[in-house]
Parts: C-alpha cells; sequence; structure tokens
C-alpha cells in the first residue's frame, strides 16, 4: 500500500472516530410504573435526544410486548414518539412485569461501522398477588448525637385483598435490642390493593451511644409471613482518631511520613492537622507537622509528612501523634522503629549486577566461540579446494 493511500485511509478512520464521540442517545422518561388493570389503555410520549444526523429505530422488548405499539417505528434527530399500551384482559404473570421501550441507532451496513448507540426506557407493570402480599421499604439517615434521627417506611398492597398494616421499627447495636417503636400511634390501618402508605418516625438519639446501628422494619399483614427491611446508620461525634501510622523510618534520611485517620464526625472537618514527635531517653528526639486538610464525614483519610531522620541513631522510639481539629485535639501514643538501610536493597543491587556482567561474559564467550568456529570451517573450506 502507497504511503499516500494509508494517510488518506487514516483521516477517514479519524473523521469517523470524531463522528462517532460526537454522537448521543438519550430518552425519556426513564421509567414509568403503572398497576394492572385489565383492559386499561393509555399512552406515554418519550423523547429522543439525539444529533440531527442520527437516525433511530423504536421497539420494544420484554413482558406484555403485544400489548404496545408506536405511532412511528423510525426517526431523525431528535423527537418525540408515542407508545400506545392497551394491558391485556389477563396477566400471564404476577408480580412486576417488565416492558421495554428502545430506541436504537440505525447503522449503515456499507458504512463498514458496526457500533450503534442503544437506549432504552423502563415500563414496570405491577399485577396483583393472589391474597394477601404487601412490600415495604425502609430508609433511615445517619446523624450527629443529639441530633433527631428519621425512619421513612413505604408500604405498597400489591395484592388483590385489603390488608391492615401497624408498622413497628427496632433499633440493634450489634445484636443487643436497644429500643422498639411504632411508626404511628393509631393501630392497625386498612390499606385498600395497589395502595400505598408513608410512614415517619422521629428517633431521639441524645441518649445513644455514638457508633454503628442497626434498624429493622416489620409490617405484619396477616400474610405468609411478615415484610421485614433492615438498614444500617451510624451516630456521630466530633471526633477524628488515629486507624494506623508509619511504623518503621530509615536513620540517616528524611523518610515520608503516613497517618490514616477516621473522621467519626457526620459533616466534613476543615484544618485537621497532626503534630508528631517522636522521644527516646538519651537520644535526640525529633518532631513535624503535617499540612492541613478537610477530612468528609465518616471517612478515612490519609495525613502525609516528613520525617527528617538524619541525625537520628537506630533504635525503637516512642512516638505521640497529636491532631489539632475544630478547637479540639485528641493523642495517640505508640512506638516506632529506627533502623538502618535495608542490607536486602544492597544484597539485591548486587545480585542484579553480577547476573548483568555474568549475562555480558556469556554473550561475549558465545560470540567468540561462534567467529572461532566460523574461522575453523573457512580453513577447512579452503583446504578442500586445494
Amino acid at each position: 500500500m502507497k504511503k499516500g493511500e494509508q494517510i488518506i485511509k487514516l483521516s477517514i478512520l479519524i473523521i469517523l472516530s470524531i463522528s462517532i464521540a460526537s454522537a448521543h442517545l438519550g430518552i425519556r422518561p426513564a421509567i414509568i410504573e403503572v398497576d394492572y388493570e385489565a383492559g386499561k389503555e393509555f399512552t406515554i410520549e418519550y423523547s429522543v435526544d439525539t444529533t440531527p444526523e442520527i437516525k433511530t429505530n423504536i421497539s420494544a422488548e420484554g413482558d406484555m410486548l403485544e400489548s404496545v405499539r408506536f405511532d412511528k417505528t423510525k426517526m431523525q434527530g431528535s423527537g418525540t414518539f408515542k407508545a400506545i399500551i392497551k394491558l391485556p384482559s389477563e396477566a400471564k404473570k404476577v408480580g412486576t412485569n417488565l416492558l421495554y421501550i428502545f430506541a436504537k441507532q440505525e447503522v449503515d451496513p456499507k458504512g463498514g461501522l458496526g457500533t450503534a448507540i442503544s437506549v432504552g426506557a423502563l415500563i414496570k407493570i405491577y399485577v396483583p398477588y393472589p391474597g394477601k402480599y404487601l412490600e415495604s421499604t425502609l430508609q433511615i439517615d445517619s446523624v450527629n448525637k443529639g441530633v433527631e434521627a428519621e425512619a421513612k417506611i413505604q408500604i405498597v398492597n400489591r395484592g388483590k385483598e385489603s390488608l391492615f398494616t401497624n408498622p413497628s421499627l427496632e433499633i440493634f447495636s450489634g445484636e443487643e435490642l436497644i429500643e422498639k417503636m411504632y411508626f404511628t400511634d393509631k393501630g392497625a390501618e386498612l390499606l385498600e390493593p395497589t395502595k400505598t402508605a408513608e410512614y415517619t418516625k422521629k428517633i431521639d438519639t441524645s441518649e445513644y451511644t455514638p457508633g454503628d446501628y442497626r434498624a429493622v422494619s416489620i409490617v405484619d399483614y396477616g400474610g405468609e409471613k411478615p415484610s421485614i427491611n433492615e438498614h444500617n446508620f451510624r451516630i456521630g461525634e466530633l471526633n477524628i482518631r488515629v486507624i494506623n501510622y508509619t511504623k518503621k523510618i530509615i536513620s540517616g534520611k528524611i523518610n515520608p511520613f503516613e497517618i490514616t485517620i477516621q473522621n467519626d464526625w457526620k459533616d466534613k472537618i476543615d484544618g485537621v492537622y497532626a503534630n508528631v514527635s517522636l522521644t527516646k531517653t538519651g537520644e535526640e528526639g525529633m518532631s513535624f507537622l503535617t499540612p492541613p486538610v478537610s477530612v468528609s464525614g465518616f471517612q478515612n483519610y490519609q495525613l502525609k509528612g516528613f520525617a527528617d531522620a538524619t541525625n537520628i541513631k537506630t533504635g525503637k522510639y516512642e512516638i505521640e501523634i497529636i491532631l489539632h481539629y475544630s478547637e479540639k485535639s485528641s493523642s495517640t501514643k505508640g512506638f516506632l522503629e529506627v533502623s538502618k538501610q535495608n542490607s536486602m536493597i544492597m544484597i539485591t543491587a548486587i545480585s542484579t549486577a553480577i547476573i548483568i556482567i555474568l549475562t555480558i561474559a556469556g554473550i561475549i564467550i558465545y560470540k567468540k566461540r561462534k567467529n572461532v568456529g566460523k574461522q575453523t570451517n573457512k580453513k577447512s573450506q579452503e583446504k578442500n579446494e586445494k
């Protein structure tokens, strides 16, 4: 192939790559939820967002596929189309039926590119279960100590029968039950088929010890088994603690030093830094500061500094790390080892050098033997010719 042809083909590929990168395809609404009713008919208008040159095919897949038709099945550029859905007189499957609506990029088979963009939207069709059936979800956010935590529960009747509910909430610390309460003081309340009920419950955390907790919601509605959900949450305190730190540094040099800390507060804390000091009876010590940083709520972070051990002798030193934050401080004490340069590094360097030398020597010997062999063969050839 000539160089000119290669440049032209490369330019075409670059142009095609740019056009693919600039193409985009989107569809909305992304999710629609519908309760099943025999023969129910409804229309959903979808918006397609793309570039003017993109052609798309509209299609459907999934459950109740025979129930959907479109006002158009082909589009170019951005625009709208309608999905007209008529639910069947009898559902083949109880529970959640998933019907997908797709907009797929149309690819020219002669164009040489086989990759197409495809986006989909989802229609959830809830078909009632026979008898009594309930679904529930629980949510509770982490808070700082003294702030009320709010638990939220949503209950949906997915069965064909009406039912009564009185959801309760249990709070555990580990396996220990701390508190039990009900979302409402009204007692059991009626919930008709397809209907949804939502409850909230405020939890006073002033008497709770900061730490991790588990909330468990229980909805007993007369079905085969109650609907149970769990959600972990945390109660924070204004405290930052050391999780780990560098345990060993090298004498005679400046060493990078890392301190892993954890923020036990729900909110971000700014200006966090550490004052690190090394001491040993009869020996010169040292101290250094880490640059201040911001630590997000309930997150770990690595403070980084440098320990100057240029004039520090080897041995085991006491170390104290004092963290400063929000006009507070916390101290962690431990030990740190100051050692000589690791001899393994020197051994590795020497071993590597020996291997390199032996390799070079082997190559030289091989080439010499090869040259000697060539000369011997040449002399034998000349002798035979004579």
